[in-house]
């Protein structure tokens, strides 16, 4: 019984009661960070396997020229409005 009068004494402890919430806390939020993290790498990899990512990736180049145009559409208008109405008659 000398053993278990002595994990008696170290559970009575005020030491251990004070740590042990938090040691219990920070396994759980380990265990559910990991968890987290592994359920996101597999849903990337699937994404990957499927081969969505570079559909997506050829959709963002799409979308990535239309912008180019439309700032150079703007530049346009921008020149274009600065001309008096005189110029614009003779076409400048």
């Amino acid at each position: 019984m000398a053993i278990h009068d002595s994990m008696s004494a170290v559970a009575e402890h005020s030491i251990v009661k004070a740590i042990s919430p938090f040691v219990i806390a920070a396994l759980i939020g380990a265990t559910s960070w990991m968890f987290s993290s592994i359920t996101t790498l597999q849903n990337q990899m699937i994404l990957f396997t499927e081969g969505k990512l570079t559909h997506i990736e050829q959709k963002l180049t799409a979308v990535a020229e239309d912008v180019d145009d439309m700032y150079e559409l703007i530049t346009d208008l921008r020149i274009n409005s600065r001309l008096s109405p005189r110029d614009k008659d003779r076409g400048h």
